[in-house]
């Protein structure tokens, strides 16, 4: 009878350090996953901020351009005016 005890206390024991294993690998899979997407998030978060800045550079380049551009197009058309001017059938 002894001997029987002593055999179900040792299932239990390792059963129990089974569990105990299983449920402490848990919180290191969740800690670890946790931590790779915050540092995800930190990388996603410095290329938004790249992104803006990149943004932000080309709308200024776009907006020193924007009155050359117009100034080309406005040549342009004055230019086309005058060319038809000369050569309209008469």
């Amino acid at each position: 009878m002894q001997y029987r005890m002593n055999g179900i206390v040792a299932q239990c024991r390792q059963k129990s350090e089974a569990m105990q294993e299983k449920f402490s690998e848990k919180p290191e899979q969740v800690l670890t996953a946790y931590q790779k997407m915050a540092k995800r998030c930190q990388m996603m978060e410095q290329e938004i901020e790249s992104l803006t800045k990149d943004k932000q550079e080309l709308q200024e380049k776009f907006e020193k351009s924007r009155p050359v551009k117009l100034y080309f197009l406005n040549m342009l058309t004055h230019l086309a005016k005058a060319y038809f001017m000369l050569h309209e059938p008469c």
